[in-house]
């Protein structure tokens, strides 16, 4: 079962012109990355940038708009994420509960967790994954840098 998760903005965080090297919130992310880089687990991962640098694309039939930001509600955003491959959905409960807090310790932050699609097109649910992966799914791992 292959999942993402998907750390949720925070108006503290769009205020912020970059996340601080060094910074206890990156320190943790970035050893838990590593472990689940060592585990074999880790498929990819990244931070995003405020929402201020982005823009939205409005599909509206032939008609294609862009709305600069910023956006009105950070917790609506996503501020990066994790993808991870795992045995089954309780091996990826347990991963989510071991992520560090995105907000830091003590901060309100949201983490939210989603199944992806296979190639085909089709979410497979976890009481039949097997946890091998695909060779699609093999030729995406690299190594954190």
């Amino acid at each position: 079962m292959r999942c993402g998760f998907i750390r949720k903005s925070t108006p503290a965080f769009e205020a912020v012109p970059h996340p601080a090297p060094g910074s206890p919130v990156v320190a943790e992310l970035e050893a838990c990355h590593a472990e689940s880089a060592r585990t074999g687990t880790l498929l990819d991962a990244a931070g995003l940038q405020p929402g201020r640098r982005g823009w939205h694309m409005h599909f509206q039939g032939a008609v294609r708009r862009r709305l600069d930001g910023p956006f009105v509600k950070a917790k609506a955003q996503t501020a990066g994420y994790t993808r991870i491959a795992a045995r089954s959905r309780d091996v990826a409960l347990q991963g989510s509960r071991r992520f560090p807090d995105p907000a830091g310790e003590g901060g309100d932050a949201l983490l939210e967790v989603r199944a992806l699609y296979d190639a085909a097109g089709v979410a497979t649910p976890a009481s039949h994954s097997t946890g091998a992966q695909s060779p699609r799914v093999e030729h995406q791992r690299r190594p954190l840098q």
